[in-house]
């Protein structure tokens, strides 16, 4: 079962909202769903945005990688490489590729010198 919330809606906007289950033939709770969802992609925005400004104003720096690893893949580098190909180990141990790891939030990224863990 979902976790519960509370909100409070204008009355206009509640109308709206449950005008619109109605014509859809949804819930309200799958209408808000696919109404947050979507504007998480505006948040992507915004967060990207301030995060730019915060590389022009010199308050943080950009971390030079070229292969980035989801969280999986690093760690079955680390543990289990029989479940990696020979090609994707390679490239990990390359001394030519700066390596990162995508964080599980998938928008912080954190660069390793993996080849030390070998």
């Amino acid at each position: 079962m979902k976790p519960a919330i509370n909100i409070r809606l204008e009355k206009e906007m509640l109308k709206s909202l449950d005008n619109y289950a109605r014509e859809l033939e949804k819930s309200r709770t799958s209408l808000i769903e696919k109404a947050i969802d979507l504007y998480f992609d505006k948040l992507d925005e915004m967060v990207a945005d301030k995060r730019i400004d915060a590389l022009k104003k010199g308050e943080t720096e950009v971390i030079p990688m070229n292969l980035l690893l989801d969280t999986h893949v690093f760690l079955w580098s680390l543990f289990t490489l029989d479940k990696l190909s020979e090609t994707v180990i390679s490239e990990i141990k390359s001394p030519n590729n700066d390596v990162g790891v995508k964080d599980r939030d998938f928008k912080t990224y954190h660069k390793f010198g993996l080849r030390t863990f070998w």
